[in-house]
């Protein structure tokens, strides 16, 4: 996990007005935790004691539902002694296919616990300071449709971004904690996503080892069902710092 400080950035690109992701000034008043790669499968494994879908040790474990995500979070809470960030009622194992929640319920920024980073979160750790949609030469920091021969790559392969964290570019799109609502057009303090419904559509963000050029960047964004799997999705997590 890499510190990320609280700060003001501005969300969004020129690049993207075309598809009305309108650019708009965050401010995120908390300092957060989050992870400088995406979760592993071995890490997967090391915490959650079973191995989804024959992910290889050190590439980003694919095929994780958002329900999986904020289950691999509450597990997290747990081995460190840590409040639990999400109120969950699922049933089967997290990281197999019948694993489906009836009830997730977000405490909150202020949770002492590990949880998915916000969209905006997401994207301003993601930037690192940087206001283009690449933070460097694409092939340079990402595996996208065009170098990575249709897999997931070992981690820290590419460049990092100038806060250490890699593969915010392909790799495997990535759980954030919102659901998906069209960008904000006003100035917005610590924003989360829209209303909480698990039948709506959560955020991903980064895009994976398939995904064509212009439809990258920092300020790409899609939606998911949360029940719904694809071996290119995965997760970081993070983890608000204490004030």
């Amino acid at each position: 996990m890499l510190p990320i400080p609280a700060g003001t950035f501005r969300m969004g690109t020129e690049q993207a007005r075309a598809m009305s992701e309108f650019i708009h000034t965050v401010q995120l008043t908390r300092g957060f935790w989050i992870g400088r790669t995406e979760v592993t499968t071995s890490q997967w494994e090391a915490l959650m004691g079973n191995r989804p879908f024959d992910g290889e040790d050190d590439r980003p474990v694919g095929s994780i539902t958002w329900f999986a995500a904020v289950a691999y979070s509450n597990a997290l809470s747990r081995a460190e002694g840590l409040e639990e960030c999400y109120d969950l009622d699922c049933e089967g194992v997290a990281g197999e296919r019948e694993f489906i929640c009836s009830v997730a319920n977000f405490r909150g920024l202020d949770c002492e616990g590990y949880r998915l980073p916000t969209d905006a979160e997401w994207e301003y750790a993601a930037r690192a300071g940087s206001t283009e949609a690449f933070y460097g030469p694409l092939d340079d920091i990402g595996w996208y449709k065009d170098n990575s021969g249709e897999e997931a790559h070992l981690v820290t392969l590419k460049k990092s971004n100038d806060w250490g964290l890699y593969d915010v570019i392909g790799n495997v799109a990535e759980w954030t904690n919102d659901p998906f609502r069209a960008r904000m057009t006003e100035d917005v303090v610590d924003p989360l996503g829209g209303v909480w419904d698990l039948e709506q559509v959560f955020t991903l963000r980064g895009g994976h080892y398939n995904t064509a050029t212009r439809f990258l960047g920092l300020h790409a964004r899609r939606g998911q069902l949360p029940w719904n799997t694809s071996p290119a999705v995965g997760f970081r997590p993070a983890r608000t710092i204490s004030q």
